[in-house]
């Protein structure tokens, strides 16, 4: 009774660290790989129905909603060898690249534990999610030309561009480590650890996109009560 009367809205706070992988079409030089880095903040919304006590496994749903933003950079580097006229040039290209990434989050979570005592519950809760992205990169790009010829022994060409972006298929999966405690008038989840995934497929202009996040789940300590 305790628990059913105290369920309702959670919110929470996902702070991550992000590993990336990207794959962009070069044009004529062809599709590269990069790499890079990143961080990412989110905040969701889910209607918490914590099963009957008992004992043994149970497990529960809900709607999941929100949004994230997240800030990445990746480099991308290769090279080009060009042989005209009796003269062979070599050229080395750094391509970086600062994102700043708006995504709307819209699941489904479902959470499967047991009940630790008739105050406790605690399993894991995942999350499946749509993740259309809105973008605004920051392109950097360094070219270092060496030549056979020994007037023109090395140039160094720089160039920035910004370009938007908006990539309508995304998606996401979430683990949560999750704990619930009920504590006088309402549940008090205490920060847990969380796993994200997220992908982005190539579409027009898009390059694919690939992250493995890793960080703390934070609960709001306010919790509106459904009863």
């Amino acid at each position: 009774e305790k628990w059913l009367s105290k369920s309702g809205k959670v919110q929470y706070v996902s702070l991550m660290i992000s590993g990336i992988y990207t794959k962009v079409d070069m044009g004529k030089f062809g599709m590269m790989n990069g790499a890079g880095g990143g961080y990412s903040v989110g905040r969701n919304f889910l209607n918490l129905q914590m099963p009957e006590f008992k004992s043994g496994s149970t497990n529960w749903n809900s709607f999941n909603w929100g949004f994230a933003i997240d800030f990445n950079v990746y480099m991308i580097q290769f090279n080009t060898i060009f042989a005209s006229g009796g003269l062979t040039t070599t050229s080395e290209y750094s391509v970086g690249s600062l994102n700043v990434m708006i995504t709307p989050n819209l699941g489904w979570t479902w959470g499967f534990g047991k009940y630790a005592d008739e105050n406790t519950w605690k399993g894991v809760a995942l999350t499946l999610k749509y993740r259309p992205m809105f973008s605004q990169s920051f392109i950097f790009t360094n070219i270092t030309s060496n030549t056979s010829d020994p007037k023109i022994q090395e140039t160094i060409e720089k160039s920035d561009e910004s370009k938007s972006r908006f990539n309508p298929i995304g998606i996401g999966f979430d683990i949560d480590f999750a704990k619930y405690s009920t504590a006088g008038k309402k549940i008090s989840p205490k920060p847990r650890a969380k796993i994200s995934f997220n992908f982005l497929p190539p579409i027009g202009d898009n390059p694919m996109f690939v992250s493995l996040c890793y960080g703390l789940t934070i609960y709001s300590k306010k919790i509106k009560p459904k009863y």
